[in-house]
């Protein structure tokens, strides 16, 4: 079975071929680290979104909030935003995975871009330095590859990457488990809304946690030089 990163290698491979300018190829790279930069952006947009909701949640279910406003105006139930909120975090977690693989695949294709057109820069991993400060896959390569260091320290650098991947999503199914006992046990919600917010949730958490779970950091070896003829 071919993998993401197989297809990537080999349709890289197809497109760029030596008659392909030089000034498309810096453009396209140029784009490529533009989208991975807005990728990182989205992602860390929707993670401080989860933790800002799970507060505001956390608010109301103590009882330190007693109403809200949306759009100017006050809801004095606060029973529905309550279920709202787990079904909004769902999303946003499903929203992080998926830009997190997106950014997985947009790093690949750069990579194998920099290592067909350019390989002197690519055997020297010098083209990990164009990647946004914050690419999570980015920052581990850097770190283990320019910096070194003890054993220890390279298995943390190498964990960058799962850590900045894996924990929103673990946090927002931790969350979701609390939300919704709380929602059973404290609050006299509708039975049916409950239901079907709950149907709603694990969805968004089953469709973020395949993405995750089945994503990893792509790799493999060079281009090898018949490949570049």
């Amino acid at each position: 079975m071919v993998s993401d990163a197989d297809i990537i290698r080999q349709r890289v491979h197809a497109a760029f071929r030596p008659e392909v300018a030089d000034d498309f190829v810096l453009q396209f790279l140029a784009e490529l680290r533009v989208n991975l930069r807005d990728a990182e952006k989205a992602t860390r947009r929707a993670t401080g979104l989860i933790v800002i909701l799970a507060v505001v949640f956390e608010l109301m279910n103590r009882g330190a909030a007693t109403e809200a406003s949306f759009f100017f105006v006050k809801v004095s139930s606060l029973g529905l935003i309550l279920v709202g909120i787990p079904v909004l975090v769902a999303y946003l977690c499903y929203e992080s995975s998926t830009y997190a693989v997106e950014s997985n695949n947009l790093y690949w294709v750069h990579r194998k871009l920099v290592e067909l057109r350019y390989p002197s820069v690519a055997e020297r991993d010098v083209d990990l330095f164009a990647l946004p400060v914050g690419d999570p896959f980015g920052q581990a390569l850097r770190d283990v590859r320019f910096r070194r260091r003890g054993r220890f320290r390279t298995v943390a650098a190498w964990l960058r990457f799962p850590i900045l991947i894996v924990l929103p999503t673990a946090f927002a199914y931790a969350f979701e488990l609390y939300a919704f006992v709380q929602l059973i046990r404290h609050h006299r919600a509708n039975p049916a809304i409950v239901l079907v917010a709950a149907l709603i949730v694990l969805a968004f958490l089953g469709l973020a946690g395949a993405r995750v779970v089945t994503e990893g950091p792509h790799g493999g070896g060079p281009w090898r030089r018949q490949d570049r003829q």
